[in-house]
């Protein structure tokens, strides 16, 4: 086709709602188009070529300039041949068009060049103009400041002649005039008419020395000295009287400036509150108290008995306050009006306070702010006072080397309630004890309600109904390192209700209930690398354990600890809510040492898991306790791994905890006679498999028993050896609730011995299944009372499927070989054939 003559460039300027821009010149690719909007390329993909005309997704804003220009390819593609019919005018013709397009955009570049260029030769000549007009101007005016300069050259010379006479007349006539006031002066000395009040001033005592006329009396100042007197008797110079104030050191000051920079001492605050005007700018040391003041005008009407004593301000210690200068003594008397004063101070000004190693006796303390206390020191509760040492609704910081002493054998006057004559009783935000050292109370010893967060870190607590109570249900809660013992009536840490729980590093011994309980919904605990120990039950039957997790506790950590010699048990996670449903606690146990024997005695339970839904626990050694593990209305929760040893009734018990996992532990030494080292009761869909047992030493011992509603269980794989002759079974199932039981490819010996009576024991009601297993034990039979046991291919004492008569004592696989009477047969469902 033909190319008209066209611009192949059109410029618009957007309104805001336009997106369709027609090309108006041809253009029949995207490619081929340059698409600006205010001279930068439109986005990829913002817009779309169609029909010669760009349209863009969103508008382009008011007033943006929108520019389309063609930019065909210097290249050419097509490659005519005659043999192809490539050689057509539509081909032809387009290869034609594509060199005209490029022709017009050269011609089009060209013309847009040109008419820059002349415009900038015009601008270029026209700023030539200008700029020449502004150099004649210059010569101009610097021709017309030449012809000023030449003109007053000559005045300036006469004047500064006229000056240099004029300043040496004057210079002659101030000499002239001294002469003669000191030709004066010294004729009515030597006169008589003025004597010893004329002074003269010298700069230096060598000048002083020179002075030859001289009389008794004469006074002459030496600057920066004073005033000396000619004394005649001894021909000599003697220093005068000199006041504070003319009196100048080398310095340039003067005496009394000198005395009001030094400190002056007096014995007592009142000694300083009694002091006139003039020591007001001097600084004021109290001899007892070393303490220091200066003061302050502004704050004359203020006293608040320490900081401030009606306008003298405590100076010195801008970070602390120091409890000697607020003159407490720790001479063993009531120093509580000093002490509150103190506090109050420290409170007002958001300073700690420095108990600088005295031990302070006090009357009940309430904070009026927050309170910090460093450094060294204590503070006791005075004889007879019955209460609480410190109470606040406030923070409360403790760092230091600080002992608090509620003083309970001489502090349990009145009715002595939980929260009555505590160490510490706390509602603020925050409480921090770092190094604390809390002696016995009479209540619950250190007890907080804080909004925040609680810090005890290396804080020792000794005694009290509680030694350390947590009620922080919004509050972050660490208790770090430190030795927390003997509460009287209830447990050492009870941390209840806490979102954001850790106890980490701490020695808990001798509790009357536990050791270290969390409970009351406390989710995301992490209770690692505690020692526990001494824990008792109380005259209730309470407590006893070790580390508690208790009454819905959730998504919480237990591992690393070691709990020793605890009356109940070493651990418990014990998740029952008080009332309600259930949660999901998802509560991991692991690698904890967790020791049974109590004074010799055994433990009742190693590790109790009662209520805990989706739980894990694993990788823990438990030994000499009664039970081992005990695991009761635990669903879901995976049981692998642990080193179980040395257990009385049991290893472990799986009870109302369906889809309960015992994986990959060992059992090492139960001494059960007559009843179960492994039990699962009401456990349906339970997984026992992997686990390896040694030193079953019961008389009558039992290594599972499998009762009450219990549905589509397995164990296999577990491997046991016995090495002591019994009478017990391998395996107790018992109920018509178990169904679906199956048991496969376990291994049990018994090296030497009858180590049991009976491979199984059943009772015709629980219906199971055993299969492929090997039981070696001399003298122990297959299975009794298992009219509901499919069994089959299982090898006992080196026979499998052998049979002396067809068996009746258990129903047989469908298609099961087996020789009986020296004949193979199998079984077909019904009859062996």
């Amino acid at each position: 086709m033909s190319v008209p003559a066209q611009t192949p460039s059109k410029e618009y300027i957007a309104n805001g709602t336009t997106t369709a821009f027609p090309l108006e010149f041809n253009c029949d690719k995207a490619e081929y188009l340059i698409v600006t909007l205010n001279g930068e390329d439109a986005p990829v993909g913002s817009w779309t070529l169609a029909n010669d005309t760009v349209t863009f997704n969103v508008a382009p804003l008011n007033g943006v300039v929108v520019n389309l220009e063609r930019n065909t390819p210097f290249q050419r593609t097509t490659n005519y041949q005659l043999y192809d019919n490539s050689f057509r005018p539509s081909a032809v013709n387009k290869d034609f068009d594509l060199i005209w397009w490029k022709l017009q955009e050269l011609g089009y570049r060209d013309q847009v060049i040109w008419l820059a260029l002349v415009k900038e030769i015009a601008d270029r000549i026209a700023g030539d103009d200008n700029l020449q007009n502004q150099i004649n101007t210059i010569d101009e005016w610097l021709d017309n400041l030449q012809q000023n300069v030449n003109e007053n050259t000559n005045d300036i010379a006469q004047l500064v002649t006229d000056l240099s006479k004029e300043i040496a007349d004057r210079i002659q006539g101030d000499q002239i005039l001294k002469d003669m006031f000191l030709s004066m002066i010294d004729e009515a000395i030597n006169e008589g008419t003025i004597n010893a009040l004329a002074i003269t001033h010298l700069d230096s005592l060598e000048a002083l020395e020179g002075v030859t006329n001289v009389w008794d009396g004469r006074t002459i100042y030496v600057k920066g000295i004073g005033n000396y007197v000619y004394n005649a008797l001894t021909s000599s110079w003697e220093v005068g009287g000199n006041s504070t104030e003319a009196t100048l050191d080398q310095t340039g000051e003067t005496q009394q400036q000198l005395n009001d920079a030094s400190i002056h001492t007096v014995g007592s605050v009142a000694e300083m509150l009694a002091l006139n005007e003039k020591f007001r700018p001097r600084t004021i040391r109290i001899k007892a108290t070393g303490a220091m003041y200066i003061y302050d005008a502004s704050q004359a009407s203020i006293n608040d008995g320490f900081y401030i004593l009606n306008g003298w301000v405590l100076v010195g210690f801008h970070d602390r306050l120091l409890a000697t200068l607020a003159g407490l003594k720790g001479d063993g008397s009531n120093e509580y009006t000093k002490l509150k004063a103190l506090i109050d101070v420290s409170s007002s000004l958001n300073l700690p306070i420095d108990l600088c190693r005295l031990n302070i006796s006090t009357s009940n303390l309430v904070a009026s702010g927050h309170l910090k206390f460093i450094g060294t020191g204590g503070i006791k509760l005075f004889a007879g006072s019955n209460g609480t040492l410190l109470t606040s609704d406030y923070d409360i910081v403790i760092d230091g080397d600080i002992e608090l002493d509620q003083n309970k054998a001489s502090n349990s006057g009145g009715t002595v309630g939980s929260e009555t004559h505590c160490t510490i009783k706390h509602t603020g935000d925050n409480l921090i004890l770092k190094g604390a050292k809390i002696k016995p109370s009479a209540s619950i010893n250190v007890v907080t309600r804080a909004k925040k967060k609680v810090l005890s870190q290396d804080t020792d607590i000794d005694g009290g109904m509680i030694t350390f109570y947590a009620i922080s249900p919004t509050a972050k809660v660490e208790v770090l390192g430190g030795e927390y013992k003997n509460a009287h009536l209830y447990d050492n840490i009870q941390i209840l209700n806490g979102g954001d729980v850790v106890v980490e590093r701490v020695r808990s011994k001798d509790s009357k209930r536990s050791c270290i309980v969390i409970g009351n919904s406390t989710g995301k605990a992490r209770i690692f690398g505690n020692y526990t120990s001494g824990a008792k039950t109380d005259g209730a039957n309470q407590g006893g354990w070790g580390i508690v997790a208790s009454v819905n506790s959730q998504d919480s950590v237990i591992g690393m600890n070691v709990c020793l010699n605890n009356q109940r048990g070493p651990m418990t996670v014990d998740t029952y809510p008080d009332s309600g449903p259930s949660v999901d606690n998802r509560i991991s146990v692991f690698g904890n040492i967790l020791g049974g024997k109590y004074n010799d005695a055994y433990a009742t339970t190693g590790l109790g898991l009662n209520n805990v839904k989706h739980g894990n626990v694993t990788g823990n050694i438990i030994f000499s306790a009664n039970q081992g593990i005990l695991a009761v209305d635990s669903d879901h929760t995976l049981v692998h791994g642990n080193t179980i040893m040395d257990t009385v009734d049991f290893a472990f018990q799986g009870y109302l905890s369906p889809n309960i996992t015992f994986k990959s532990n060992t059992v090492d030494g139960c001494t059960a006679s007559g009843q179960a080292v492994i039990r699962f009761i009401d456990s349906t869909g339970f997984r026992c498999s992997g686990n390896t047992y040694r030193n079953l030493t019961g008389a009558a011992s039992i290594l599972y028993r499998v009762s009450g509603n219990t549905k589509d269980w397995i164990i296999s794989e577990d491997d046991c050896l016995k090495l002591t002759a019994g009478s017990g079974y391998v395996f107790q199932i018992l109920g018509a609730g178990v169904t679906g039981g199956k048991i496969r490819r376990n291994n049990y010996k018994a090296d030497g011995v009858t180590g049991w009576q009976w491979y199984i024991l059943s009772n015709n009601l629980a219906q199971f299944s055993t299969h492929d297993n090997e039981i070696e034990s001399a003298g122990t039979s297959y299975i009794s009372s298992g009219a509901n046991v499919t069994a089959g291919d299982d090898t006992v004492n080196g026979s499998r499927n052998v049979w002396s008569a067809a068996p009746t004592a258990f129903k047989s696989r469908t298609g099961q070989v087996a020789a009986i009477a020296g004949v193979l047969k199998h079984w077909n469902g019904t009859t062996w054939a």
